[in-house]
């Protein structure tokens, strides 16, 4: 368990930190990245960073090291394993943890929030994924083979991936819309008090983050099928991804090129997913730089 203090009970005789030994526990990763600059406060930001790695990666990507939760959460592992990968060598870790992954994927494809499953084993009938959660069955591996190169990731999670993207597919249907697919929405994100009136609302539509990520895993899984040299796989999920793109775009941009709740996590989605017309993205851009200098260059979105 990670800590800050220590209490100690029952010690024959005075004690001292002489007396107490504190031993690093985690998986064996060795450091590959390092960050430094000419700012303090960001070299300790990144050093929080890295010893936030450390007690978190544990046989299986926790959420948090310090109190009786500690449980591999879907979507701190897909937000944060690019960064991880920066840090230290997680090849095997997330080797290991994705086959965890697909061995606890439920029949009809959806993901559990966490991985090891132990929160949903009891009632598997009312367990209910969430977008950016779920997704990273497919953009953990695909993450994992742009760093490392290394085609296993996707050769072993491929039907793990497709799963997950079939499960969407079927529950979008023909609207391409994920309806009610996102149970956390963004996660945290800035919200000021009620009675403020004043200040930007980070808050963004769920079924917009649904229906991103949608369109996301499908364009990874496209990309997959080329190079495991899936043809069919291929154009069938580009041809997805094609049409939920046109669909995203009439239902949640505007011609000015104003996205989705004009929010500041609308406008990274959209622009990281590749979800806009080509000649809206620097307007777009525009409109997320204008809203972070607005907020007095800080930033509003939440966890995704």
């Amino acid at each position: 368990m990670g800590f800050r203090f220590v209490e100690i009970t029952g010690f024959p005789g005075e004690l001292t930190a002489e007396n107490l030994t504190g031993i690093v526990v985690h998986s064996d990763m060795a450091v590959s990245g390092s960050y430094a600059s000419s700012n303090p406060l960001l070299n300790q930001l990144q050093h929080n960073i890295q010893w936030g790695q450390r007690g978190n990666f544990v046989d299986v990507p926790t959420d948090c090291p310090q109190r009786d939760e500690r449980l591999g959460w879907t979507g701190d592992a897909q937000a944060f394993c690019r960064t991880a990968a920066f840090n230290m060598d997680v090849s095997s870790f997330f080797t290991k943890w994705l086959k965890d992954v697909a061995a606890d994927q439920k029949k009809d494809g959806s993901v559990p929030d966490v991985i090891p499953d132990v929160l949903n084993k009891q009632d598997a009938t009312t367990a209910q994924p969430s977008a950016g959660w779920g997704d990273v069955a497919v953009i953990a591996p695909w993450t994992m083979y742009l760093v490392y190169g290394d085609k296993n990731y996707l050769e072993n999670q491929y039907p793990s991936m497709k799963a997950w993207v079939e499960y969407i597919r079927k529950k979008a249907g023909e609207s391409l819309i994920w309806k009610g697919g996102s149970k956390y929405g963004d996660w945290l994100y800035y919200h000021p008090p009620v009675n403020n009136h004043t200040e930007a609302d980070g808050h963004t539509d769920r079924d917009f983050i649904a229906t991103a990520f949608y369109a996301y895993s499908t364009s990874i899984l496209a990309e997959t099928a080329k190079e495991l040299g899936k043809s069919d796989d291929q154009k069938t999920y580009a041809d997805l991804y094609a049409r939920i793109k046109e669909v995203f775009i009439n239902e949640y941009v505007t011609k000015a090129g104003r996205v989705g709740t004009n929010s500041q996590t609308s406008y990274v989605l959209a622009l990281m997913f590749d979800l806009l017309p080509a000649e809206l993205r620097p307007k777009a851009a525009q409109f997320l730089v204008e809203d972070i200098k607005s907020t007095r260059n800080r930033l509003s979105p939440g966890f995704l």
